[in-house]
């Protein structure tokens, strides 16, 4: 049989209900992301192609389903908080590319290492051969990688 205690009760009601109180006093700030950057084909800010470009190197692992990518940012002024990169593949059709936006923090004249995780393996590359076995030039590749967007807030 339990027995009721009503003091008991009712002081640990008032304190939930006072820690409650405290927590709806203060209100969070809304956050809003940062401002699209519009990069255009050559990894300039649309319309400030002055202000320098954002640009990178990509190069798969071993295994081919992780992509290791060094993105420099070349943006007087701005610091790149996503970057959205398109991956294509042959036979280069509508199915045949995805989109990956990463989180970076990427200060102007700064380079960063972002690894993305691809879900599918990239083709191998041919790799053109003499009749004794050396390769001849480099190596052809299946698929390509370009960065189609970034977010970024002005530094002030």
């Amino acid at each position: 049989m339990i027995r009721r205690r009503p003091a008991l009760v009712a002081l640990v009601l008032l304190a939930l209900s006072a820690c409650s109180c405290n927590q709806l006093q203060e209100p969070k700030a809304k956050q809003e992301g940062d401002p699209d950057l519009r990069i255009t084909l050559g990894g300039f800010r649309e319309g400030h192609s002055d202000e320098g470009s954002l640009d990178g190197v990509c190069t798969p692992d071993v295994t081919r389903t992780v992509m290791d990518c060094d993105i420099y940012n070349g943006i007087v002024g701005w610091t790149v908080s996503e970057v959205t990169l398109v991956v294509t593949w042959s036979p280069y059709n509508e199915g045949d590319k995805r989109y990956y936006s990463e989180h970076v923090s990427l200060d102007p004249q700064k380079t960063q290492r972002v690894t993305i995780r691809l879900g599918l393996q990239l083709p191998l590359d041919t790799q053109l051969r003499n009749k004794s076995g050396a390769p001849i030039g480099r190596p052809s590749k299946h698929w390509g990688w370009s960065l189609v967007g970034a977010k970024g807030h002005q530094l002030h």
